[in-house]
């Protein structure tokens, strides 16, 4: 599909090789994404753009919902927390933010 050989596949998988302008255009068209996309780069946008709005606010979690890791994938140190670890952590803070507030009488 995209024109090449086998072996010059295992080098651009093995990074002994990059793929040149036309061939990464085959790949974008072949997956249907764009080039942007198949590099991995990222446009930034202005502060006042709506769409940062947008994203902050659905990267807001509320931890306390129950199905919280099952719709994302939380992480610590690049390893996924599991349901139980998750429970736990969301315990710790609420037992921390009950002593603080303990502390301080407020």
């Amino acid at each position: 599909m995209l024109g090449i050989t086998r072996a010059s596949l295992s080098h651009y998988e093995t990074d002994r090789r990059e793929p040149d302008y036309e061939i990464l255009t085959k790949m974008a068209n072949l997956f249907r994404v764009s080039f942007d996309d198949l590099m991995d780069r990222k446009q930034e946008r202005p502060a006042s753009d709506p769409s940062n709005h947008i994203s902050e606010f659905l990267n807001r979690v509320e931890l306390a919902d129950d199905s919280v890791s099952s719709r994302y994938e939380l992480t610590i140190d690049g390893r996924k927390l599991t349901d139980e670890e998750t429970k736990r952590f969301i315990a710790y803070i609420r037992s921390e933010r009950a002593t603080h507030v303990d502390r301080l009488g407020t």
